[in-house]
Parts: structure tokens; C-alpha cells; sequence
């Protein structure tokens, strides 16, 4: 069976591709953001449950909703982190929520980026 070669401009190509998704990854794991909204949404899709479909609905005023909660967190651990004033006992739940959500992304923002960096670390001698 004859080995197959990838011509040059191919793998050049390719390497220019992997580490282009090297960097939007790294990029993406330089903030963190998770914002906790409560409200109501009056919303039917007539045609399937398309995530367009639902973002031209939501933008078309049929959705009440307010931020209850909202973070930013930076790599270098600086942070941004709102809370409602005055929340209510179902606010509190909510923000109770929105904490447990943005310990667990950065803990799998933390996994990511050792993944990323031990793939790096293979390929880079």
C-alpha cells in the first residue's frame, strides 16, 4: 500500500489553520462571562426551534427580563462582578445560581487551558 503525501502548500495551509485555532481558543479563554437574567419570555416558533429563529423572536420585544446577575472575569484575575440591589428571595436563588455557574466555567476554563498548553507543549520541542 503506497503512503500518502500531503503536498506542501496543503500542509502549510494546514499548519496555518491549527494554530489560527490555537489563538480563537486561547482568545476565548481570556475572559470569562456569565450574566444571570430572570424575567418572562411570550414566545412561539412556528417553524422548528432554530436558535435564529429564536434570537429574531427574543429581539422582536416579546421578552421582559432583567439582570440579576452579571460577571467578568479576566485571565490575570481581574474581575467585574454585579449583583441587583434589593433582589428578592427568588433573586437570591438566582444569584446563588449565577456563582455555582461562573465557579464551574472557570474551572473548565482552567482544564481548557491545560489541554491547550499540552498540546502546545507536544508540538513545540
Amino acid at each position: 500500500m503506497a503512503k500518502e503525501t500531503i503536498p506542501v502548500a496543503s500542509s502549510t495551509e494546514a499548519v496555518g489553520q491549527f494554530w489560527g485555532a490555537v489563538k480563537k481558543i486561547c482568545n476565548d479563554l481570556v475572559t470569562l462571562d456569565v450574566v444571570t437574567i430572570t424575567g418572562s419570555i411570550d414566545l412561539t416558533l412556528a417553524k422548528g426551534n432554530s436558535v435564529e429563529a429564536l434570537l429574531t423572536e427574543l429581539t422582536s420585544q416579546k421578552a421582559k427580563a432583567k439582570v440579576v446577575a452579571s460577571s467578568n472575569h479576566q485571565i490575570d484575575f481581574d474581575a467585574v462582578v454585579f449583583v441587583k440591589e434589593s433582589p428578592t428571595p427568588q433573586e437570591l436563588e438566582l444569584i446563588k445560581l449565577h456563582m455555582e455557574t461562573v465557579k464551574s466555567a472557570q474551572e473548565m476554563r482552567s482544564k481548557a487551558i491545560e489541554t491547550v498548553g499540552n498540546i502546545v507543549g507536544k508540538l513545540i520541542p
